[in-house]
């Protein structure tokens, strides 16, 4: 459109570069075939009278608009250089159009050159003053970036993965066993394939014992349906899956997201999620957050500030809160799609072609602050990023693995899934995970259970999975850098809690944890693995508050029970000393509950000191564990 806005007023001033008549009638004769789309007979006459006049600068402005149009960039190039070598000072308008055809062709460092050598020019208009101005600014951040690479080695997955077709939307679960696809395959295979041929559908592999990956299938119906189905994202516990559909009967407006539960083994039937996420705008590219209860997804909803942002939504009591706009650190008056909320709940990867970059869509990482505050979004950097179009990227829980679909290979089989080591500057933050079953103590069947993951420093609420009921099974990210309480929790069972605290730079592998609880009877007892003392103390840490709170809420809701608070030291120091001590721990908890409103004759505070110790008392982790805060159940 600029392109055309430009050439029409050159054209409407009837005075051209070259007196020679025939090169003139030439010149004109290929306007009426340009306007008429003869682009071929366009171009032949302009070389006639180039032939005639090779200095004739209109007719080589109008051939490069003609290869723009048509996308031989290189070429368009050439006629704006040749148009400009023979007069540099010909319209300012011309250095522009070769400044972005510059950038178009990768050629950053050229495209500012050529805007600066624009801006010492005569410009009398304040509308192409501004846009010279914004292209110097993109050119410099694109040249940043380009002479700047980032490590980039993609390896295509290979043939079990990818298929002659193309194959896109790459997505790991959080144990990377499993990898899904969305694939556009042939619906019939005796018609050629196309638009009017081919359908989208999900497809998984399995990883193999030696580290490969299985061959792909159809995962089938319900997620399969006679439509097109994309752009999945399943949480890490692997019990939520949600995507993109367009054009379904239930659907609120073109494209909407939809929901399915695995439970007992299997998939239920596909839901459209509804309002208020769902509405008569496109709603599409969903990401779910590790735990299930936070949904991002790209819309044109009222809102928007460009052509398509950024928008989230939390589950709330079962139901999904009114959709937020992410902000201007994400979201521009441009295209932002394709986000990828990462498993350490924080790190967001998105595509856009709002921000400064390298040209068309580019992937870019900006880090959550706060409930409603992000980092400004960052640019991957080339050869990650180029002037083409980025479709999207997925990054493993660990983070240090990133999957793109790309059609870099150029092999005629369309597009194909890579996987490349992401360089550390673009990772998240690093996250293992714990996975486990969770059973009864006695019966050892399987238990539906909640299981909490909070944060011990704010007391944030991180994930609330619940444990599959047909195994007990469950899978659990846990973020490094943060102390976190575990506790899980079922009507009728003791409490389990556990502490985690990992280190980033440990990268400690999956925890693998089968839990055992407790019914709620005589002599079952527990471990509150996240109340702690100061230092030789018998003083709270404050970050005990959440178990003791969790310990409290027990007492009151299982009104018929009696307890013993048990405390419990290691070795360190004389027999007397660490009875004194077990003891007066244990009161402290005695006392906070009776203070709670907890009455005292239901309950019984003991200190053990030395004498009952669980590990061993010769290495630092064995002396921590020993270190202990225990309640038993004394009467019903």
């Amino acid at each position: 459109m600029l392109l055309s806005f430009v050439f029409v007023e050159i054209q409407a001033q009837k005075t051209y570069s070259t007196q020679k008549k025939k090169a003139i009638n030439l010149f004109e004769q290929a306007q009426n075939n340009y306007n008429i789309g003869q682009l071929v007979d366009a171009v032949k006459d302009l070389d006639n009278a180039l032939k005639v006049d090779e200095n004739f600068i209109e007719a080589y402005i109008l051939k490069a608009q003609i290869y723009y149009e048509v996308g031989q960039i290189e070429k368009e190039v050439e006629q704006y250089e040749k148009a400009i070598e023979i007069n540099r000072s010909y319209s300012p308008k011309i250095h522009y159009l070769l400044s972005i055809a510059y950038f178009n062709t990768e050629q950053y460092r050229k495209s500012l050159e050529i805007s600066i050598e624009a801006k010492t020019m005569d410009i009398k208009s304040e509308r192409l003053v501004r846009m010279i101005d914004e292209s110097i600014k993109a050119a410099k951040v694109a040249t940043e970036l380009y002479e700047n690479p980032v490590p980039f080695n993609p390896v295509n997955l290979g043939d079990k993965v990818n298929s002659p077709y193309d194959d896109y939307w790459p997505m790991l679960t959080a144990d990377g066993k499993k990898l899904y696809t969305t694939k556009n395959i042939p619906i019939r295979n005796d018609m050629p394939y196309g638009p009017n041929n081919a359908q989208e559908d999900f497809f998984v592999n399995y990883k193999q014992d030696d580290g490969s990956w299985g061959q792909v299938f159809s995962v089938g119906p319900p997620l399969n349906t006679p439509y097109n189905e994309g752009a999945p994202s399943i949480s890490a516990d692997g019990q939520t899956f949600v995507f993109t559909a367009c054009n379904r009967r239930d659907g609120y407006g073109k494209c909407d997201i939809y929901i399915s539960k695995f439970s007992d083994g299997h998939w239920t039937v596909l839901k459209n999620i509804g309002e208020p996420i769902n509405s008569e705008y496109l709603e599409r590219q969903p990401s779910i957050s590790a735990d299930g209860t936070t949904l991002y997804f790209a819309s044109d909803r009222p809102g928007t500030d460009g052509l398509e942002d950024i928008w989230v939504s939390h589950l709330e009591n079962d139901k999904w809160s009114k959709p937020v706009n992410l902000g201007d650190s994400i979201n521009t008056n441009g295209i932002e799609w394709s986000p990828f909320i990462h498993p350490d709940g924080r790190t967001l990867y998105f595509v856009s072609n709002g921000h400064y970059g390298l040209g068309g869509l580019d992937i870019y990482k900006s880090t959550r602050i706060n409930d409603t505050t992000w980092t400004q979004a960052k640019n991957l950097g080339y050869p990650i990023n180029t002037v083409f179009d980025e479709q999207s990227l997925f990054v493993s829980i660990a983070g240090d693995l990133a999957l793109i679909s790309s059609g870099r290979a150029n092999d005629g089989n369309g597009l194909d899934i890579y996987g490349f080591d992401l360089y550390e500057e673009a990772q998240p933050n690093y996250v293992s995970y714990m996975a486990g079953n969770i059973k009864d103590a006695d019966s050892k069947e399987a238990i539906t259970a909640t299981i909490e993951l909070i944060d011990l420093k704010t007391g944030e609420l991180i994930m609330q999975p619940i444990s599959d009921s047909k195994d007990g099974s469950f899978l659990l990210c846990l973020p490094s850098n943060q102390p976190f309480m575990l506790n899980i929790s079922k009507e009728g069972y003791m409490p389990y809690s556990e502490h985690f605290e990992l280190e980033a730079d440990q990268k400690q592998g999956p925890v693998q944890n089968q839990i055992h609880l407790q019914s709620i009877k005589v002599g079952a007892q527990t471990i509150l693995k996240n109340i702690f003392f100061e230092l030789d103390s018998y003083d709270l840490k404050p970050e005990s508050e959440l178990e003791l709170q969790k310990l409290l809420s027990f007492m009151k809701t299982n009104s018929h029970v009696s307890i013993e608070i048990g405390g419990h030291t290691d070795n360190q120091g004389s027999a007397t000393y660490n009875q004194n001590l077990s003891e007066q721990r244990a009161k402290t908890v005695y006392q906070y509950l009776i203070d709670k409103g907890i009455a005292a004759q239901r309950m019984k505070y003991k200190g053990y000191g030395l004498n009952q110790p669980i590990d061993t008392n010769d290495t630092h982790e064995g002396r921590a564990n020993n270190r202990r805060t225990e309640f038993k159940i004394i009467g019903m």
